[in-house]
């Protein structure tokens, strides 16, 4: 009698576990949903501000909005260079820096040159310009920067940073792309105005401490103008000027 009553309330417990799991799980299916239908409208009426303010933009606006906080990064002491490095025999731009890895033809100059990836916002007149990344995202202030001189790279310079801390604070859903471009096209550009880059990454501001924190940020680039940070956590923004040197 007592083992036909334990099974009554096993069955009973498994049922209401299975009903909780299914509510769970169809909670889950209605706000993905819903998430997906305000980013819709979000991209629809941003897109419709661009048209009617006659703002341009060159490539297309990113959709992903992963979870992400704030990181703590210290300058590795070994590959913090201020000065440009000169490399003993120039060699040819596509040589550097066209192959899959800039590694394969600097091995043993460059350090951990595969953690770096392409900045083309920052990249011009010869000058080559790599972000440090973390996860996949760039770290807008550590670069590793190339230097040419008639179609041949004659020096570098490079920066990088050891990742301190990660997640110290709880990983936040980051704002959506066309809420950053939205922002811009109704309260900072004028019409007209060519978004040429939006790009997730992070970015503060960088001294030469123990220890720099930077924080997930929107980085905008304006052709011929400068570089706008929007913080994809609280929408506070930033401009600075492109990075010439």
């Amino acid at each position: 009698m007592e083992w036909g009553k334990a099974k009554t309330i096993l069955i009973f417990t498994f049922l209401l576990l299975n009903v909780l799991l299914g509510l769970q799980l169809w909670n889950h299916k209605i706000q993905l949903a819903g998430n997906y239908f305000d980013n819709r409208a979000m991209a629809q009426e941003t897109e419709q501000i661009l048209r009617n303010r006659n703002i341009a933009v060159l490539q297309e606006i990113p959709k992903e909005t992963p979870q992400l906080s704030e990181i703590t990064v210290k300058y590795h002491p070994e590959y913090h260079q201020d000065q440009r490095v000169f490399l003993s025999e120039p060699m040819p731009v596509e040589e550097v820096l066209y192959t899959k890895s800039i590694r394969e033809p600097l091995d043993g100059v460059i350090a951990n040159s595969e953690e770096y990836a392409f900045d083309p916002v920052n990249s011009e007149n010869g000058i080559y310009r790599y972000n440090q990344l973390h996860e996949g995202f760039p770290l807008f202030d550590v670069s590793l920067t190339f230097y040419s001189h008639n179609g041949h790279v004659t020096a570098f310079k490079q920066q990088y940073v050891d990742i301190v801390h990660s997640g110290e604070t709880e990983n936040q859903r980051v704002l959506s792309a066309y809420m950053a471009v939205r922002h811009l096209a109704e309260n900072v550009l004028s019409p007209g105005a060519v978004i040429e880059d939006v790009r997730l990454g992070y970015h503060g501001t960088i001294y030469n401490t123990d220890s720099i924190l930077l924080f997930p940020k929107w980085r905008i680039s304006i052709q011929d103008g400068n570089l706008y940070y929007i913080h994809a956590v609280n929408g506070a923004l930033e401009e600075v000027e492109r990075t010439s040197s």
